[in-house]
């Protein structure tokens, strides 16, 4: 036999009293009976049961009938509840949208809030890429990435200049490959440590307002979400940098670049790239 209690809870929280939530399940299990049958099925007491049939029937999800002087009550299909509360629940989601979308809103350039959960993260993500005017700037790694690609190439539909940085070690060498606008960076062994310590970044920037720095790990995934031009601008900036340094060492190759500087400036970039990395633990450095 069914656990009646998830689905009591479940009715619950769609506004039913749980009195109201046994009758119904009661009548779904045995239809067509008496208050006094439905009363021995559902466990709510006789002095209840009728106050609760008349309430779900002035509701329209319990309908009653008199067959030889007897009132019996059956319930309307579990089907036609679902949708209806399907139906008012989209209808209010709706109206309020609408509604909010009337507030004036407020022009606030220190938002910051923070969204835990893969599915929370990506749909603030998908929304700011659905509302981009102008500009987006993102970096990723290819899991991330691949939920977003199609809403990117929305934008882009629009007239929004985006541009996109994926870490993929899965490419031959560094640069663009199959779209002008998606640069790839090969990942090294310093970025594979980076992934085993904090987890995978994904960093957001769209029109130098809306900005999200995401951390995507085992442990589970949590964002940093800012309406902050300042901070903004620095993610985009990040992103246009890393781009600007992939696209040489596409031409230079990457040894090639790195051997271009003298044994001093090549001292100092391990030691930043190892402090920024990795809190100045002693690694051995890598070319970016």
């Amino acid at each position: 036999m069914a656990d009646l209690q998830p689905m009591i809870e479940d009715l619950m929280q769609l506004g039913y009293s749980e009195y109201e939530a046994r009758v119904y399940l009661a009548l779904l299990r045995k239809p067509e009976v008496s208050g006094y049958e439905v009363s021995k099925q559902s466990g709510v007491p006789r002095s209840k049961v009728y106050e609760v049939l008349e309430g779900l029937e002035a509701e329209g999800v319990v309908l009653a009938m008199s067959v030889d002087e007897t009132t019996l009550y059956r319930p309307i299909p579990h089907q036609a509840l679902i949708q209806s509360h399907r139906e008012d629940t989209l209808s209010r989601l709706d109206r309020l949208q609408r509604r909010l979308q009337d507030l004036p809103e407020g022009d606030d350039e220190h938002s910051f809030f923070a969204l835990t959960g893969g599915e929370m993260i990506m749909a603030r993500i998908r929304d700011l890429l659905a509302s981009a005017q102008h500009t987006v700037f993102l970096s990723a790694w290819p899991e991330e990435f691949s939920q977003l690609r199609s809403l990117v190439d929305e934008a882009r539909g629009r007239g929004v200049t985006a541009f996109s940085l994926v870490y993929d070690d899965a490419r031959d060498g560094f640069g663009r490959q199959d779209d002008e606008d998606i640069f790839y960076h090969t990942v090294t062994p310093m970025q594979h440590r980076q992934v085993e310590t904090i987890g995978r970044w994904l960093l957001v920037s769209v029109d130098n307002t809306e900005v999200v720095l995401g951390q995507f790990r085992s442990a589970g995934e949590v964002a940093l979400c800012a309406r902050n031009r300042g901070l903004a601008f620095l993610i985009a900036q990040t992103v246009a940098h890393d781009i600007t340094a992939m696209e040489f060492l596409a031409a230079l190759g990457s040894q090639d670049a790195w051997s271009l500087l003298d044994e001093g400036a090549q001292k100092v970039l391990r030691r930043v790239q190892q402090a920024a990395a990795f809190g100045g633990e002693d690694t051995p450095g890598e070319p970016r």
